[in-house]
């Protein structure tokens, strides 16, 4: 990636690593291993070992593919591995974790613009820095957008609002 002239680089990074695919071949090892040799063992020995390889080259192919991706937020442009936003173009930005992500950190974030296309950088960690680094790159405070979701419990909340309706979450 090359930066224009006069361009400042405000954040890069790449997807953060997932943990599903061999926290998966751990249990599934532990599935091969922990089986005595009854009949019925011997048939989840046989699943076992195979979800074992399976979730093993899923695992690889999670790395070598995420490795591949690379996001770059700009002053003047927001790049994905395969698309480009300007950011006067920029309408709002929002994110989503799940539970399990805001306990490790990482989240996705969406890039609306105002032509209705959008890039996502996919399981980033620190979304909440990028969200705010990029609203204030546009100039629009964050809060401001028309319509966010609460991280906490999912529900909707009015732009503007400091604190969730339903949890009384800070926005």
């Amino acid at each position: 990636m090359e930066l224009e002239s006069g361009e400042e680089l405000i954040w890069k990074g790449r997807p953060a690593y997932h943990f599903r695919y061999p926290f998966l071949a751990f249990m599934s090892l532990f599935g091969i291993l922990n089986i005595n040799g009854a009949s019925l063992g011997d048939a989840v020995d046989a699943a076992s070992t195979i979800l074992f390889f399976g979730f093993l080259v899923a695992s690889l192919v999670s790395l070598i593919v995420d490795k591949g991706r690379k996001y770059y937020l700009t002053d003047r442009r927001i790049i994905a591995h395969n698309s480009t936003l300007l950011v006067p173009d920029l309408s709002n930005v929002r994110m989503e974790q799940s539970r399990l992500g805001r306990f490790r950190g990482v989240g996705n974030v969406y890039f609306d613009s105002r032509d209705g296309r959008w890039i996502a950088f996919k399981h980033v960690k620190e979304p909440n820095l990028i969200v705010h680094s990029s609203m204030s790159l546009r100039g629009i405070p964050a809060g401001a957008t028309g319509m966010v979701f609460c991280n906490y419990c999912g529900s909707r909340i009015p732009g503007g609002a400091t604190k969730c309706l339903n949890c009384g979450a800070d926005v």
